[in-house]
């Protein structure tokens, strides 16, 4: 019998499906995405409008349910990395 184990990244590390959907979402932009030097900016600022995600196509790549959830699923995710370091989660 195999038991699974669950490996909890510590601190600021993101999980390999974290890396996963930020991947995708880069994918699924309506338009491409703008460099505002020395950062990639999505819905944030440098002309925002031109960076919005197509949750539809997001959700479909990522196999969620529907744009809903892919919408969910990226809001939670931009949490994440927009958290400080240090503080449980985001990149450092």
């Amino acid at each position: 019998m195999s038991t699974k184990q669950t490996v909890k990244p510590e601190g600021n590390a993101l999980t390999a499906r974290d890396l996963e959907l930020l991947a995708a979402v880069f994918n699924c932009t309506k338009a491409p995405v703008e460099v505002c030097s020395p950062f990639i900016v999505l819905d944030h600022s440098c002309n925002a409008d031109n960076n919005q995600v197509d949750y539809a196509r997001y959700a479909e790549k990522v196999g969620l349910k529907n744009a809903a959830s892919g919408k969910a699923s990226w809001h939670a995710l931009k949490k994440k990395l927009d958290k400080p370091a240090g503080s449980g989660g985001g990149m450092s």
